[in-house]
């Protein structure tokens, strides 16, 4: 993402090498309801990282199983067409961005390993696409809120859905789906303990944040080996990255 963060609430550290949260930026989340009512929800998600039939990933994603067509050669972008479904609580949703300034805020259940992942893939999307995204505190503005804690075994390593409701909502460019590239604001991105052991080593979990981060910004998964949009990331090698391919997709949709 050719943006880099600049933010309100979180610097830059002076010898450069990652991104601090604010005291704000770890402040409790007034909005733990209506993540309780998604994670009731969580029957209903059929898009997981994880191994198994179904696999997709974060930030509630369209079904797709591990037989699905190879997507790296055609678009990985927005939601399925003709989806009723496209955008919403479901935990089955796909979203896009509002625009290419993407702001994200961390609840404090975020460790530094978890924060420092997420700012990596931050750092990332912003220095190779047109993506600007930053981490600010808590507000009506944020695009994105990251959440960890221990959901139990719901077959899902990471996911994301909107929230039910949003506090704002719209749509893109169709580019022939019926339903538009349909957004909303804030999604909201969980970290399931139980799974952690399937990311345990710093690297894994860059790799899973990629892949939710991408969800947010409208990619799908790719099957590209070298993409962190392959579901799951961390086999057949870990990719911390996303490809020209997801890039071009990315950056085709926002100018």
């Amino acid at each position: 993402m050719g943006r880099l963060m600049g933010l309100s609430t979180i610097g830059r550290d002076p010898d450069n090498r990652g991104w601090r949260r604010s005291a704000q930026s770890r402040s409790s989340d007034p909005d733990r309801a209506r993540r309780g009512n998604q994670v009731r929800a969580l029957s209903r998600h059929v898009e997981r990282i994880a191994p198994g039939p179904l696999v997709a990933v974060l930030v509630g994603w369209p079904l797709v199983t591990a037989f699905a067509p190879a997507f790296a050669a055609a678009s990985n972008f927005g939601g399925p067409k003709d989806s009723t479904a496209h955008c919403d609580g479901n935990l089955s949703s796909q979203c896009v961005a509002e625009n290419y300034t993407h702001r994200v805020w961390y609840d404090a259940s975020l460790t530094t390993a978890y924060a420092n992942a997420m700012n990596y893939a931050i750092s990332d999307y912003s220095s190779v696409t047109a993506m600007s995204i930053i981490t600010e505190g808590l507000s009506n503005t944020n695009d994105v809120r990251v959440y960890r804690a221990n959901y139990g075994a719901n077959n899902a390593w990471a996911w994301g859905a909107c929230q039910d409701p949003p506090s704002y909502a719209g749509s893109r460019p169709a580019d022939g789906h019926s339903h538009g590239h349909n957004w909303c604001k804030p999604q909201l991105l969980h970290w399931n303990l139980y799974y952690e052991s399937n990311y345990s080593t710093q690297a894994q979990k860059e790799a899973i944040a990629c892949h939710e981060l991408g969800h947010t910004v409208g990619l799908r998964h790719s099957s590209e080996s070298t993409s962190c949009m392959k579901n799951p990331p961390t086999t057949g090698g870990v990719a911390r990255t996303t490809t020209t391919h997801d890039r071009g997709q990315v950056n085709a949709h926002y100018p």
